[in-house]
């Protein structure tokens, strides 16, 4: 049997565990998008009322190119957020735009023709769970049952 340097299965254990961390965070942002898929509002259709939500961006993710995501990283951005109840809807452009306000105060615009946008109710109910991350420990929150 061949001796190996010790920097060689070094790498090979950074490797493999880099390998695990990707595989686990694709599971989860898969989880989260089948999820979203299954029970998600989508935005051009529905908006919430008078009440705060999560919103889920999920950045050029339009049907023109899709094609690109086995190329790409998805990108999504997660906000808790209020509708202000300003909205475009030009249908003949393709603008279909609207705002949003975080708990801060701060307002922003999102364009429903260059990303896909979902909203979720937030879950009544919460419960703590522990994490265990890499080196420590740490607390979360979580819904009783699946958003």
């Amino acid at each position: 049997m061949c001796d190996y340097p010790e920097f060689l299965e070094e790498g090979k254990f950074s490797t493999l565990t880099a390998l695990r961390e990707v595989s686990a965070a694709l599971t989860v942002q898969s989880q989260l998008l089948s999820e979203l898929a299954e029970h998600g509002h989508y935005v051009p259709e529905t908006l919430p009322s008078d009440q705060q939500v999560i919103l889920l961006v999920i950045k050029l993710a339009y049907c023109g190119v899709s094609k690109e995501l086995l190329h790409r990283p998805v990108s999504i951005d997660v906000h808790k957020v209020s509708y202000t109840g300003f909205s475009v809807r030009d249908w003949d452009s393709g603008n279909i735009i609207d705002s949003w306000q975080t708990e801060d105060g701060d307002v922003f615009d999102v364009n429903c023709a260059e990303d896909a946008v979902f909203w979720l109710p937030l879950p009544e109910h919460w419960q703590t769970v522990i994490w265990q991350g890499w080196g420590f420990p740490f607390a979360a929150l979580r819904p009783d049952v699946p958003v």
